[in-house]
């Protein structure tokens, strides 16, 4: 009778071995769950504290022309806008702070005119401060062009730039500019032309 009762007594103790390393168990692996669901949380979705979106107010630049000097203030950083020079031409980039404003990849040009530089694809300050253009080489003249169409077709035209007297500087010309020069001035010559016979006509 003993017997029984010491088999039933340790049969006792592992059933409730069993059940205690069930609950262990249990308990580790929710546990691991919950640092899992935790960490995903952290790391893969994002927290609206952390998200919080910024209105920024694009102010555009007016219609004007510049001289450099009025120009270089258009750099992001007075809270005028951001512009900078093509071809003697004003661009108004506000519209692309991560870029062009303060610490963007591009921010070297902005207040700037910056044809000698993005013809020849420079960062360096000789290239960004110089406006010289007549070395530029053929590729660099097309790239030039390249350049020049890309931000008339991506940004506002703000204006002209013009020397400190108030006369307009003579925009960078390309082999392309000086062909649509010629064109234009022979169309008007032939218009001239045809007016005058239509006058002999009558």
């Amino acid at each position: 009778m003993a017997d029984v009762e010491g088999v039933n007594v340790e049969l006792q103790e592992v059933a409730e071995e069993s059940a205690l390393d069930k609950i262990i168990s249990s308990m580790m692996w929710a546990t691991l769950l919950l640092l899992i669901a935790y960490l995903v949380q952290k790391f893969l979705m994002p927290s609206e504290n952390k998200t919080q979106v910024r209105t920024i107010t694009i102010k555009k630049v007016p219609p004007q022309d510049m001289t450099i000097e009025t120009l270089s203030r258009y750099d992001g950083r007075h809270g005028l806008g951001i512009c900078l020079a093509l071809k003697g031409t004003i661009f108004d980039v506000t519209s692309k702070p991560q870029f062009y404003g303060p610490g963007g990849g591009y921010s070297l040009f902005a207040g700037r005119e910056c044809s000698r530089a993005l013809a020849k694809s420079s960062f360096e300050s000789e290239d960004i401060e110089s406006r010289e253009l007549d070395d530029l080489d053929v590729d660099e003249k097309e790239a030039l062009e390249r350049w020049f169409e890309t931000f008339s077709g991506k940004y506002p035209l703000v204006g002209k730039l013009i020397e400190a007297g108030g006369e307009g500087t003579k925009p960078a010309t390309t082999e392309k500019d000086e062909n649509e020069t010629k064109e234009e001035e022979n169309k008007e010559e032939e218009e001239k032309k045809e007016e005058e016979n239509k006058e002999e006509e009558k």
